[in-house]
């Protein structure tokens, strides 16, 4: 019995050795020589074992298969390869959603938050902490024309700064000189603010 198992695995192993020169031959060009880009000028996805194998009827193809297995093997980029022959190139995949808890897309944050100082609280009357300010604000794509008395707060931009309004009297400028007012804000996470573009 044990003469019987070397016996096949000697034969097994005769068999393993005869089939590399096969497998070898798989991935060459019509001059025998790997069909590997990095290696080989004349590499070409459709020569055997190319992703376009059996595929090139036209000189188009075989041209656009030269491209494509240099992109395959990340020797070129995707706009390295020319308008003509982008059509080879497999479809650019979307980005994968990003979920939330519930397994639904997460929408971007719309508002961002701020903790004001107790000053602040007092000159404006605000008697929530911390607050949130719309991002479309913040970003000065809206300029919502706020003034005194707006419960429970409110904002205005004036020029480059960005006020607070509040039901009390004062309107501290939140956002001056290019950036935000520490004696006014404690802490925000709010990006920095860019003031709106008059038309």
């Amino acid at each position: 019995m044990k003469r019987w198992l070397t016996a096949m695995g000697l034969v097994l192993a005769m068999v393993g050795f005869a089939a590399l020169p096969v497998m070898a031959q798989e991935n060459t060009d019509d001059q025998g020589n790997p069909n590997n880009p990095a290696v080989n000028d004349r590499a070409n996805a459709c020569f055997a074992g190319g992703s376009m194998q059996g595929q090139c009827d036209d000189e188009l193809k075989w041209t656009a298969g030269w491209y494509l297995i240099r992109f395959e093997k990340s020797l070129l980029k995707r706009e390295d390869v020319p308008d003509w022959a982008n059509w080879v190139l497999p479809p650019l995949l979307p980005p994968p959603p990003v979920s939330g808890s519930a397994g639904g897309p997460v929408e971007p944050p719309q508002n961002c938050s701020m903790t004001l100082s107790n000053t602040t609280l007092s000159l404006t009357g605000i008697a929530t902490n911390p607050i949130t300010i719309p991002l479309n604000v913040v970003n000065g794509s809206v300029d919502p024309n706020d003034t005194f008395g707006v419960s429970p707060y409110g904002f205005n931009w004036s020029g480059s700064d960005l006020l607070l309004f509040g039901p009390g009297g004062a309107a501290p400028h939140i956002w001056s000189f290019g950036s935000w007012i520490s004696g006014f804000i404690v802490s925000t996470d709010c990006p920095n603010a860019t003031p709106p573009t008059s038309t």
